[in-house]
């Protein structure tokens, strides 16, 4: 989902224990349905809707500074329509959106090949230059730390559970941007509720951010001041012990332009993650996701970027576990969907992905609401979650393969609380081939949303009590 804040003009983008089953889970959705009913009644109300690298060891601009616009193009205003502030934000993601050419995926991988792999050559020679530092410092860092890889989920019951982190995504008409105007790192100083989320037992955080903001030239250093706040961010989490996802929040776009159908290339994008994961490689504490939700461009050429991406991650030595997303928003309910030519279904392109450490998972997401978009607070039905997420889930069994829910979220009636439940209880109750999930989202610049899970005066959100079930 793309971020945004109402409330900041200029700010632009948008079990109790593991033993517990789906009895646990519809006893709590009797309970919590129950509650909504009597504060209504009563005439309450409910809302309308770990270690850290040193920036100076590694490959780095350090005289740039992402406070400031010298010297860097203003983002294209991209992707508006999808803030939740915008009248139109729906208009992209209903469950027919993912405009296709019929290119095929044959065409697009060996139109690419060449590229690819010039480009992991390319690409793994900085990381060369820092790797040993940067691992050096990361095994350091994490000595004590408990595994959270993930490989096969962790946390409680194998499963990770969290929440997205909005804030440093923010502001994508705005590139670099002011911080603490246009965009927020979280931070337990600036407002976010770090330490609420990790006392209610979540163990994994999702992080977006721009990555026009920490690499404003492609294949050039990251810039020292955005680092600085992306390294020190990871540090808190990684200090309480839990998992943190990075997520470049781009929609498979570098300032407005889609890979691999522009002058952005899957080099690009590999070039990134050379560098991200020379900064983490093998760190337990750390996954990488990809990228967030590819969007109107075909499926072929997201998937020579991806390959391209976890190629070069591997050629920097790292192991973490990487989440893999689909094109088309990648939507759980539209993965196989018959309306998609079968040549850009991601349920038939995605089955190319090549990982040649095999330590990877899909990310979808998936919302509730009429378009599965995310910008109503309106739910379909109290099973919705269940009734669409099960072809995919059906499709990750038959091909051996894991995902991950990475995004989803509702309103606060009772129909969407209990829906809630309903789409987590599919998840965990399909351990097998679910790493966790995470709700959209928290922070405080978010806290206005109707799906937001940031605690407000009141205490918890409804939306936690839906959740809060499944922490252990």
């Amino acid at each position: 989902m793309q971020t945004g804040s109402p409330d900041l003009p200029g700010v632009g983008g948008r079990r109790r224990h593991a033993g517990a089953r789906r009895g646990a889970a519809l006893a709590a959705l009797a309970i919590g349905v129950a509650l909504t009913a009597l504060l209504g009644a009563c005439g309450g109300t409910l809302p309308a809707n770990g270690g850290e690298i040193d920036p100076a060891e590694l490959d780095v601009d350090a005289d740039a500074d992402a406070d400031t616009d010298a010297g860097v193009p203003v983002e294209a205003d991209t992707d508006a329509a999808e803030t939740p502030s915008d009248a139109d934000a729906s208009a992209g993601e209903t469950d027919g959106r993912g405009d296709v050419d019929g290119t095929t995926v044959d065409a697009v991988a060996a139109d690419t090949a060449v590229a690819a792999d010039t480009a992991v050559a390319a690409d793994t020679a900085v990381a060369a230059d820092t790797a040993v530092a940067a691992d050096a410092a990361v095994a350091a860092d994490t000595a004590d730390t408990p595994d959270a890889s993930c490989g096969d989920g962790c946390g409680a019951g194998g499963m990770l559970r969290g929440v997205n982190v909005a804030g440093a995504e923010f502001g994508e008409q705005h590139v670099p941007g002011v911080h603490g105007t246009d965009y927020l790192w979280p931070s337990p100083d600036n407002g976010y509720s770090f330490g609420y989320f990790v006392a209610k037992g979540m163990n994994v955080y999702r992080l977006p951010f721009l990555w026009e903001r920490l690499q404003p030239t492609l294949r050039q250093p990251f810039d020292g001041a955005e680092l600085a706040r992306l390294t020190a961010t990871v540090a808190d989490y990684r200090a309480a012990g839990v998992t943190v996802i990075l997520d470049p929040h781009n929609y498979a776009r570098y300032r407005g332009q889609v890979i691999n159908e522009s002058a952005v290339t899957s080099a690009d994008l590999a070039d990134l993650w050379t560098r991200l994961a020379t900064l983490y490689a093998n760190d337990p504490q750390i996954i990488f996701g990809l990228m967030n939700e590819p969007h109107d461009m075909d499926s072929g050429h997201w998937l020579a970027a991806a390959n391209a991406a976890i190629a070069a991650i591997r050629a920097a030595g790292a192991d973490n576990l990487v989440l893999v997303p689909g094109n088309h928003w990648t939507g759980a309910h539209s993965w196989s969907a018959s309306y998609i030519p079968e040549n850009q279904r991601n349920g038939v392109v995605m089955q190319g992905v090549v990982d040649p450490a095999d330590h990877f998972a899909f990310e979808v997401h998936q919302y509730l609401d009429a378009t599965y978009a995310g910008v109503d607070p309106a739910c379909q039905s109290t099973t919705i979650g269940a009734t669409v997420m099960a072809p995919f889930t059906a499709w990750l069994r038959a091909h051996g393969y894991k995902a991950f829910l990475g995004e989803f979220g509702a309103g606060a009636d009772s129909v969407c609380l209990a829906a809630l439940l309903n789409i987590v209880a599919h998840v965990e109750d399909n351990a097998d081939v679910y790493l966790g999930w995470t709700y959209w989202a928290a922070g405080p610049w978010w806290a206005g949303y109707f799906t937001s899970l940031e605690p407000d005066a009141g205490g918890d959100k409804p939306q936690m009590n839906a959740l809060e079930p499944w922490l252990p």
